[in-house]
């Protein structure tokens, strides 16, 4: 459990090296806040002897995602999971929140929290090798909400989101891609809001009305 760990970090989250890093992705600190971010400045979750400040991102008590806020970080290095926890969503609970709002699908958290920023509800795979965990979810516990999927706009994010289609379609649950309607031409959520930030609450706001208006 790391619960106490979590609390440190959360009390760090207004170090202006956070702040500037949140403020650049267009995250506001009450959002951030409101899922739990924090901050550690020599944070090392992989044991992988390359310690870098990192937001902190809790998916369950036991599993996080540390961001490194440095530029120079290797892409390799850049998000990294705690070592030995099973990676989890992150926001699961939007999943079984009350009414029929439709939930957005990332692959990270930052794009996950653009959504949020922007009046969506989102959640996030952590990697878009993880749709098994999306799949896992909805299996266990149907969900009311449509899904909308928004993977990254690259190769990658392509191919798993093809992939998680027929599975979904296979399971009987509604979804729709999303991907254009949202990042535009940007890589991803979280880098559509930072080149058009009104353009992009507009897009999640449609879609959302759109969904909603469908019921």
């Amino acid at each position: 459990n790391l619960s106490d760990y979590f609390a440190e970090c959360r009390a760090r989250l207004h170090d202006p090296a956070a702040v500037s890093f949140l403020s650049g992705r267009c995250i506001s600190i009450e959002t951030a806040e409101t899922y739990g971010l924090g901050f550690d400045p020599d944070s090392n979750p992989a044991g992988s002897r390359y310690p870098r400040p990192r937001i902190i991102i809790p998916t369950n008590r036991f599993h996080y995602v540390a961001r490194s806020i440095d530029p120079d970080t290797d892409p390799g290095y850049r998000s990294l999971n705690n070592k030995g926890a099973a990676p989890d969503l992150f926001n699961r609970q939007a999943l079984y929140a009350p009414g029929n709002e439709p939930v957005f699908v990332t692959e990270g958290a930052f794009d996950a929290l653009s959504i949020i920023e922007a009046g969506g509800s989102a959640i996030a795979l952590n990697s878009a090798a993880n749709g098994h965990l999306l799949l896992s979810a909805l299996r266990e516990r149907p969900t009311n909400h449509p899904i909308l999927l928004c993977l990254d706009n690259d190769e990658t994010g392509w191919v798993a989101c093809a992939n998680l289609s027929g599975q979904l379609h296979d399971l009987g649950v509604g979804f729709r891609d999303v991907c254009v309607e949202v990042c535009g031409e940007a890589k991803d959520p979280s880098e559509s809001l930072q080149v058009d930030k009104p353009r992009f609450i507009e897009a999640i706001q449609g879609l959302k009305t759109k969904e909603m208006g469908r019921k």
